[in-house]
């Protein structure tokens, strides 16, 4: 295990692998609830329920809580677009803790918010921090990465005649110029 000040860091095989189970687990708890509005129970209970609870406008609140749980937990489970399906399903769920389970306190036996707000702060750690190598994102991200590294055909201490006309310059020129002036300030 590495360290990095006070703060450990995993290998990154466990690092991806935990990332991958998190997130499987997670989507697939949305993909369950999302299902359950959209099908089992079926959208129009969703919606009577949802104006029962004095939720806004409450079938496109149904359509869109049916569909962001039951898309974007896909979505988290693949690790496909995790920003973008993270944020929309911590959007989601911060509705449902306000509009629903917020003044109920905190146990889920009695309607209270813990599972909401552990579901939706999940996935918004998910949109903070990604999804991990071992996605689809993680993929893209690899196969990106690869692409743009074999376009490059310049050494990191080669200036162009470009890069001079700008006045750029290349960390391993400062590195040579700071230790030669370390050097002539050092006593012979």
């Amino acid at each position: 295990m590495r360290t990095t000040g006070d703060l450990f860091t995993l290998p990154a095989p466990i690092r991806d692998a935990g990332l991958l189970l998190a997130r499987a687990l997670l989507g697939a708890v949305l993909i369950a609830h999302g299902w359950q509005k959209l099908h089992t129970n079926g959208i129009d209970a969703t919606t009577a329920m949802f104006e029962k609870m004095r939720v806004p406008a409450p079938h496109a609140s149904a359509w869109f809580a049916a569909l962001t749980e039951l898309i974007g937990g896909g979505m988290l489970v693949l690790g496909v677009l995790t920003p973008l399906a993270g944020l929309l399903v911590a959007v989601d769920l911060a509705g449902a803790w306000w509009f629903v389970h917020r003044s109920h306190g905190v146990f889920v036996d009695e309607s209270g918010w813990e599972l909401v707000a552990a579901l939706g702060l999940a996935a918004f750690v998910f949109a903070l921090v990604g999804p991990g190598r071992w996605s689809v994102d993680g993929l893209l991200n690899s196969l990106r990465s690869r692409g743009a590294t074999s376009d490059e055909s310049r050494t990191p201490n080669a200036l162009t005649h470009e890069d001079t006309a700008r006045g750029a310059h290349v960390a391993g020129a400062a590195t040579d110029a700071t230790a030669d002036d370390a050097r002539a300030a050092a006593p012979a």
